[in-house]
């Protein structure tokens, strides 16, 4: 009889109208929800979340339009790789005096893009504190991005400088906000880490070696010389 009243009391619902396992396998979000619910009346609840989603929303914003920066950088860049602009910039990239003159290199965006993504999945989860984190690395991988682009590529007219005033200064790891829909744009996220795109190494020196990408103006040359 004991044994029974025992088993009675385990299954019996909390105030939520959830048994004591379903509580436990709620995501941390939401076990965050329900345990300021449960210390404090719903309308505190509504006023500490209002505040919250207010600063999620403003970071997703953000967010997004950092990737659509990305993604335009590392299409002047995938641009840069093609055959007639690797012949008109090989010779600086080749001068080891020019560290401002790289190799385009697209593929270099997939670390914040990566980021950004995990960045947004998790402030769209309502976990604001973590979310805030990962962006904040993500914004970091994009400067270190930036500064690799090789002056030969023109992004003066894109804006580079990153605005930390998105984040809240009491966030920290725990806090939390109610979950939202991910952005659509979140798709350039997987369009930027799938570029696979490189360029060969052009050579230390131009005068020992020329690039392969010469050879159709060397044999113009000659054919404009076999004719006079």
């Amino acid at each position: 009889m004991q044994d029974s009243e025992k088993r009675a009391k385990l299954k019996k619902p909390n105030s939520q109208g959830q048994t004591g396992a379903n509580v436990s396998a709620l995501d941390p979000a939401s076990h965050k929800l329900a345990k300021i619910a449960g210390s404090v009346g719903n309308n505190a609840v509504q006023g500490q979340f209002t505040q919250v989603n207010a600063s999620r929303d403003q970071m997703l914003q953000y967010l997004t339009h950092r990737l659509v920066t990305v993604n335009e950088v590392q299409q002047r860049e995938l641009n840069a790789c093609d055959y007639n602009s690797m012949r008109e910039n090989w010779k600086e990239i080749a001068d080891s005096q020019r560290a401002d003159v790289t190799m385009p290199d697209p593929t270099k965006w997939a670390e914040c893009a990566e980021l950004y993504e995990r960045a947004a999945r998790k402030l769209c989860n309502g976990e604001l504190g973590t979310g805030s984190q990962l962006l904040k690395s993500a914004m970091n991988a994009e400067q270190r991005a930036m500064a690799q682009v090789s002056s030969t590529i023109d992004i003066d007219d894109i804006e580079q400088k990153q605005d930390q005033g998105i984040f809240a200064s009491n966030l920290d790891v725990t806090t939390a906000s109610q979950p939202c829909d991910l952005p659509e744009v979140i798709d350039l996220a997987d369009k930027i880490q799938s570029v696979t795109t490189t360029m060969k190494d052009v050579p230390d020196n131009p005068r020992i070696a020329i690039p392969w990408w010469t050879d159709v103006e060397e044999e113009e040359g000659e054919n404009d010389e076999s004719d006079h």
